[in-house]
């Protein structure tokens, strides 16, 4: 705790990192070593997208810190003199200011701590300390550059969601959201593409379980039968290929969860690997083998990790060999058993 014999109001902040660095701005020690250097994105060929000369960064950084950095999350439009972000202390800066910023509204801490604070958190990513997730570097701290946006996402303001005015003076910031649809086709399409394209569009992720959707063949409302889990988990998948987190360089993550029960599981993991033959046909017969390539992006399911839930019956079933019943979705009657053996043996 800090000596200071004032009364004070909220936690209290020790310099400690950034003991000896007393500016992300301003290093009169000269701590820090700082020298411009080029940095470089390719693609999956290794052809040349971008090259940015005289970008700043500390001395001992690698150059892959400097490359990931720079491509990834530097600002790329709209910063004022600059027109782009061109220095880790523009980027690191705006960060640690609006999370200090924020301490300070939220009365988390003293506010006379606030300046300390925002240097504790400069210097641990500057020294590689630490680091935050992507969405935090896409995104905090841009108001202060003037940016502003539209978009649709919330603030918690007594206790309370409240839809923002300001994207950019509320930003996304966490890493990942879980969201299951619902058993209809406004849910499942809802969760799959409008929220599913919020979340990534942020540079965030998204998971959600699948289980409570009707498998293939289980009637519907209007007299006929259900396309099954997969069909829908289809548009997640493709909502997933064609927006890349952030707007930067890598495509969104996205998590589908199924239960062991549900009787689509055996095509859900069908499906994945059904689709990674057809790459390795065309691989073998000429057909480009990168990520990026037509080969790989014209497939389905291969922007979705796929994860089972199991519970305690499907494993006794399986330290016993012995069958484990596969159920509807809507009444939850048993239409047939499988060996909980073969099942494992299939997902692993």
């Amino acid at each position: 705790m800090n000596s200071d014999k004032k009364r004070v109001s909220g936690l209290t902040i020790d310099k400690y990192f950034s003991d000896y660095v007393i500016d992300p701005y301003k290093d009169p020690k000269n701590i820090i070593k700082y020298s411009p250097r080029t940095v470089q994105i390719r693609d999956d060929e290794g052809n040349l997208i971008e090259e940015l000369p005289n970008t700043i960064f500390p001395n001992f950084w690698t150059q892959n810190s400097a490359n990931t950095v720079a491509t990834k999350y530097f600002r790329k439009a709209g910063v004022p003199k600059t027109e782009r972000e061109i220095d880790i202390r523009q980027l690191v800066g705006r960060v640690s200011k609006k999370i200090s910023e924020w301490g300070t509204e939220q009365k988390y801490f003293d506010k006379r701590f606030a300046k300390t604070f925002e240097e504790e958190i400069a210097a641990s990513t500057l020294f590689q300390y630490g680091s935050f997730n992507s969405p935090v570097w896409f995104n905090l701290g841009l108001d202060y550059y003037g940016a502003k946006g539209e978009d649709i996402t919330y603030c918690i303001e007594n206790d309370k969601a409240k839809r923002t005015k300001n994207y950019y003076k509320n930003p996304l910031v966490s890493a990942c959201f879980i969201v299951s649809p619902e058993d209809s086709i406004e849910s499942m399409i809802e969760v799959g593409s409008v929220i599913s394209s919020r979340i990534f569009k942020g540079g965030s992720g998204i998971g959600g379980d699948w289980s409570k959707i009707r498998s293939t063949g289980e009637p519907v409302s209007g007299g006929g039968v259900a396309s099954g889990a997969v069909r829908f988990m289809d548009v997640q998948d493709s909502c997933g290929r064609v927006i890349k987190s952030g707007g930067k360089t890598r495509r969104a993550a996205t998590m589908q969860s199924i239960s062991v029960w549900h009787p689509d599981l055996k095509e859900i993991l069908k499906h994945k690997y059904k689709e990674e033959e057809k790459a390795r046909i065309l691989i073998k017969a000429g057909s480009p083998n990168k990520w990026e390539s037509h080969t790989i992006q014209d497939l389905r399911a291969q922007n979705v990790n796929i994860s089972i839930r199991t519970d305690d019956e499907f494993w006794k079933a399986y330290e016993n060999d012995s069958l484990y019943p596969i159920k509807r979705v809507i009444d939850g009657k048993v239409i047939r058993e499988e060996s909980a053996k073969n099942l494992l043996k299939m997902i692993a």
